[in-house]
């Protein structure tokens, strides 16, 4: 599952479950301070992060992680990214800041950036009807007249459905390409169609039902109409530009060993799961390292901005977190979603998939931003990603 639960809902999973026992040696972590005169004295009694290394020590130990990152943003500023643990077990290959981790469904923040920044330059506006942009022709067998817009797409409102039978997982990387998979998906006599349990009889805009499908489909409507693949429009206008060095949408854009392994935990022991892919890739697929994704952060905390670097319009920013239909849910931006930690109000999105969980989030009011990354899913996890989140966000206030 690439993540079908609103933040509010894994919070309390999280919080709710018990805590197991791990016996797994803490692991010297890697941090990087915003100060950079710091680094000589990083692990050190003067370094200013140690209660909070110590405290995500401590969680990682109680709890069955492996290896997770961690980030504190500002608008416009990275203060404070940190790895720990094991990227892999077997190898012993160590978590660093560069370590990229499999992202899920915080992918889905990278694709709306992706759409809004194709707005921006005019090659399709969030009003648009999606066939407008597509080489073939998407009409739900169960609505009539219906007519989907790229808004639908991305404020999951366009009663295409995800049916998780059709949704084939692969080793590595996907054989299947993006279009013609959506195409095999949505169009009667495709490998992947079936009517009933492809679509919803909802005319769009009326229901939210979260959907990677339609995720996916926004993505390669970027594809479709940029004329390049989607993949290499995000290196171009967010990745390049935000130096994000680590960050791609596809396994083969990585030496594996270097991956962060993702991990199930069962009967007391930790089971890799190996890398995997599937080929709606824009709805979960996205690799990134810590270091990028707080760069990625702190610039959309910042109307879009981050140092000389601009990867939307004030205006795009504000409208990518705006609600999209106000009357069906209030809370759902362009993928982005509001809700709270603590007595904070946050936006951002969570991530889950076999062996993984993920969260990127700030707080409008404050600035304040979270990135957490961990190689081990949610449930395994117990208390210890809500734990420390809250613990960054005190920090940084306390500041």
């Amino acid at each position: 599952m690439r993540h079908i639960l609103r933040y509010a809902q894994v919070l309390w999973l999280v919080l709710v479950l018990g805590c197991s026992a791990s016996s797994e040696p803490p692991e010297e972590p890697q941090t990087s301070p915003s100060d950079p005169a710091a680094q000589e004295t990083e692990t050190g009694e003067d370094d200013p992060w140690s209660d909070m290394t110590q405290f995500i020590e401590e969680q990682k130990t109680l709890n069955n992680i492996p290896g997770l990152a961690v980030a504190l943003t500002r608008p416009g500023e990275v203060l404070w990214t940190a790895g720990f643990g094991l990227a892999n077990r077997e190898t012993g290959v160590p978590v660093t800041i560069d370590t990229p981790f499999m992202m899920a469904s915080v992918s889905k923040t990278l694709t709306a950036v992706a759409v809004m920044q194709a707005q921006d330059d005019g090659e399709l506006a969030l009003d648009d009807n999606i066939n407008t942009h597509l080489p073939f022709l998407v009409d739900n067998p169960r609505v009539e007249d219906e007519e989907i817009l790229v808004r639908h797409l991305v404020s999951h409102t366009s009663g295409i459905r995800d049916n998780w039978s059709q949704m084939p997982y692969a080793d590595g990387d996907s054989p299947h390409a993006l279009g013609s998979y959506l195409e095999g998906y949505l169009l009667e006599g495709g490998a992947w169609f079936n009517a009933t349990d492809n679509f919803y009889a909802n005319m769009p805009g009326t229901v939210n039902e979260y959907g990677n499908i339609a995720t996916a489909l926004a993505g390669f409507v970027v594809q479709s109409s940029t004329g390049g693949s989607f993949d290499d429009y995000c290196d171009e206008h967010i990745f390049d530009v935000l130096s994000m060095e680590n960050t791609g949408w596809h396994l083969a854009d990585f030496d594996p060993a270097l991956v962060a392994m993702p991990y199930g935990y069962e009967n007391g022991e930790h089971q890799a799961v190996g890398h995997y892919g599937y080929p709606d890739y824009p709805d979960g697929q996205l690799r990134s390292s810590v270091n990028d994704m707080a760069r990625f952060l702190a610039a959309i905390s910042n109307q879009g901005q981050l140092g000389e670097a601009q990867i939307l319009t004030p205006q795009s920013v504000a409208e990518m977190f705006t609600p999209q239909f106000p009357s069906v849910d209030s809370g759902q931006f362009v993928f982005w979603y509001q809700s709270s930690l603590g007595d904070r109000t946050v936006f951002g999105h969570g991530g889950g998939d076999q062996g993984v969980a993920t969260e990127i989030l700030f707080s409008p009011e404050s600035g304040i931003g979270v990135v957490l990354m961990l190689n081990t899913d949610w449930e395994a996890a117990g208390g210890a990603p809500g734990a420390i989140m809250e613990a960054l966000f005190e920090r940084a206030e306390a500041n």
